[in-house]
């Protein structure tokens, strides 16, 4: 009997180290694959290259919050292109006082003291910006924290709210007919972007596609207004047709890839401190479930011994998963990331994203990878092998959402480049365009793009010297310019049926919105200001 347990031991011993060696040579094998073709795996290798311009400012992320903090977004925020009807937005610029959508009164002679303390800053931030004179350097395998694994990106938060603050400068400055200050900031704002775009981190992307949508109020309302020379929106229209969403988060996706391989490093983490880290139950070697709850009393008097055994088969399964299935487990891994970084690859060069069908059905990430589907389509030898994968793959759900966050991004600068294009085209011919086609070459190089259709992006004039321009949004179904949202109700941008670039409301439509807003909010009176739009000097109405 004796010798039979040490035959089964040996074998045992033999199989942990055969499934040791093969995980190790097919992570090795495809790692040499992945560098042959020129992939980024290791944090070393994803860090952007130090400027050699000497005029560049090279900073840290602590050293870039203190700079950034001084330009703190106003506690009341202007935010610009407030959506009043489907698909018309007001021009905040144009008003004296106004009601946003919580029924709160504003004015601009309410905020006179806090966009006074902004002028020295926001001057300042202007500066460092132009010409991309700072530089963030992140040592990325310093900015997570050894007991939690948090990054510390102190600089993202001040990032955030100094465009917050120099879209509501972009607003009040229009309001007071301060054209080249307005177009300074909106100008600064894309050097903001431009100085988070080359960090490869999930996190500095979200913020980043944060700070374009709040840019975009700022744009939308300079475009509405009048006394821009064509160099002006020549110079804005180039910085915004250089900017890209999808590519950044492909190579954010490439360091979510490099940030889950330090999981599986033994010197930076124990199987103990990655039990904390993945916040689940261990599976053991046999791929049991926990035990279900004593029913009787005989139940409960064995209880401590279950408990006890459950224990004690997890703590094996650590220890055989680190000898012999870490690296099978890391490949796993890399390989299902893969899959999502090239398609968001292909998204980009294409310009094209459909959410429902983004990856190819034969390209999908295996089901028992996905959230709530891991106990029940994994075969049990790949729950003993697969154990730190499926949890960092964020579910994959998640990780497909990352790209529907940037895809949108990218329809909003092409109508922004799109919009920024007619507006010239109508200052140098007196009159908009037939067709997107008419603005190539002379304002633009190619036709803006509908990454949700594969096709040119949805344009038409209407009455009044207005026009329709919209994507079909990620169902991909064409409703017409219908900005609404689902429930038919008025709505942001990015809610609408279509994504349709806002009109300028009438102040009708003003009106009937902070009527509806001043009754949700509870204020009983107020005087609402007809808009009015500011020439080149600011006094003038027209």
């Amino acid at each position: 009997m004796l010798f039979v347990a040490a035959g089964l031991a040996g074998l045992a011993a033999l199989f942990l180290i055969e499934e040791r060696m093969r995980g190790s040579l097919a992570l090795s094998a495809w790692q040499r694959e992945m560098r042959a073709r020129g992939e980024k795996i290791d944090f070393q290798e994803l860090v952007p290259l130090l400027p050699t311009n000497a005029a560049v400012r090279i900073v840290s992320a602590s050293e870039a919050e203190d700079l950034l903090a001084a330009a703190r977004a106003p506690a009341t925020v202007p935010t610009g292109m407030q959506m009043v009807a489907p698909g018309k937005a007001r021009l905040l610029s144009a008003a004296e006082r106004w009601i946003d959508s919580d029924g709160r009164t504003n004015g601009w002679r309410d905020l006179a003291s806090e966009f006074e303390s902004l002028r020295g800053p926001l001057s300042e931030l202007r500066r460092m910006l132009t010409n991309r004179a700072l530089f963030i350097r992140l040592d990325l395998e310093e900015v997570f924290d050894e007991e939690d694994f948090e990054m510390i990106l102190p600089h993202l938060a001040p990032a955030k709210s100094a465009i917050q603050a120099l879209n509501a400068d972009t607003v009040h400055a229009l309001h007071e007919g301060r054209l080249d200050e307005a177009w300074e900031n909106l100008m600064a704002a894309t050097y903001l972007l431009d100085l988070l775009e080359d960090e490869p981190l999930l996190i500095s992307q979200l913020v980043r596609i944060a700070g374009a949508a709040i840019i975009q109020g700022g744009v939308w309302e300079a475009l509405e207004t009048e006394g821009w020379t064509d160099a002006q929106l020549e110079a804005l229209q180039a910085r915004w047709e250089k900017q890209e969403f999808m590519a950044p988060m492909g190579r954010a996706l490439e360091g979510w890839r490099a940030q889950v391989a330090l999981a599986y490093d033994p010197k930076r983490y124990s199987v103990w401190e990655l039990v904390e880290l993945i916040d689940g139950p261990t599976l053991d070697l046999f791929g049991a479930s926990s035990a279900s709850a004593p029913q009787g009393e005989l139940d409960q008097l064995f209880q401590p011994v279950i408990e006890f055994g459950g224990w004690c088969r997890g703590m094996m399964h650590l220890v055989c998963w680190r000898f012999a299935w870490a690296k099978q487990d890391l490949l796993f891994h890399h390989r299902e990331m893969q899959k999502q970084i090239e398609t968001v690859r292909r998204a980009a060069r294409d310009r094209r994203w459909k959410a429902k069908a983004a990856v190819p059905s034969d390209q999908d990430l295996h089901p028992y990878a996905r959230s709530g589907l891991f106990g029940k389509m994994m075969n049990r030898y790949n729950r003993i092998r697969f154990w730190v994968a499926p949890a960092t793959l964020m579910p994959s759900d998640i990780l497909l959402d990352l790209p529907d966050e940037a895809a949108p991004m990218d329809v909003m600068r092409e109508q922004i480049v799109a919009a920024i294009a007619l507006k010239r085209h109508r200052l140098r011919h007196g009159r908009l365009p037939p067709t997107l086609e008419a603005l190539v070459p002379e304002f633009l190089t190619s036709v803006p793009h509908d990454w949700f259709a594969d096709a040119p992006m949805r344009y038409r004039p209407v009455a009044g010297g207005a026009y329709e321009l919209y994507s079909v949004s990620s169902d991909g179904v064409d409703d017409g310019g219908d900005g609404r949202d689902s429930q038919g109700d008025v709505c942001g941008w990015e809610f609408g049926r279509d994504l349709l670039w806002p009109c300028l409301a009438s102040p009708e439509e003003v009106a009937a919105a902070e009527s509806k807003w001043m009754k949700a909010g509870g204020i009983k009176r107020i005087t609402i200001i007809r808009p009015r739009r500011v020439g080149s000097a600011g006094s003038g109405s027209k």
